[in-house]
């Protein structure tokens, strides 16, 4: 059995424009980066939630006319938890699927038909890592005020008066 091409007519195509804002985005597919004009750009297909409306995103990294380094491609990555280790190849296979928000706008096309851009990926603080101080108080001190607080309480028990000792012996 032989399946024909039948012709049927054409029917203009509608796309709907979402509102400017912040949206949950989950990353349909992506093509690894590719070198243009001295930077890498990574074409990005985004399925904004829970529409489903498709949004292209390319972020690149490089240098701008000003002479500043930016890289977008790794903020998606950091943003989606996809980061790997510093100076290490991502794995782009696994970037697909992962949910990112971003911050959508609206701008005109080449023809002038208002489409959604994203203006930027929202990126998760980093956690500070915390670097361990000094004692606020000297050993004596502590044992001062150790002290205090026993003779507040009436004393440390003996182990006899603890609830729910248990005799292990």
């Amino acid at each position: 059995m032989s399946s024909t091409y039948r012709y049927q007519e054409p029917t203009a195509r509608t796309f709907s424009v979402l509102p400017a804002g912040d949206y949950v985005a989950v990353i349909a597919s992506i093509d690894e980066p590719y070198e243009k004009g001295g930077k890498l750009i990574m074409k990005t297909v985004l399925a904004i939630q829970p529409s489903g409306t498709t949004v292209f995103y390319y972020p690149w990294a490089g240098h701008t006319s000003s002479g500043e380094y930016r890289d977008s491609i790794g903020e998606l990555l950091f943003a989606a938890n996809r980061a790997p280790a510093s100076g290490e190849e991502p794995n782009w296979a696994k970037l697909q699927g992962a949910k990112i928000k971003v911050r959508l706008k609206v701008e005109p096309d080449q023809m002038g038909i208002d489409r959604n851009v994203v203006h930027y990926v929202h990126t998760p603080k980093k956690a500070e890592t915390v670097k361990p101080t000094e004692k606020s108080f000297s050993q004596s001190e502590f044992l001062k005020a150790r002290g205090k607080q026993i003779e507040a309480s009436g004393g440390e028990p003996e182990p006899d008066q603890i609830p729910y000792a248990c005799d292990r012996g």
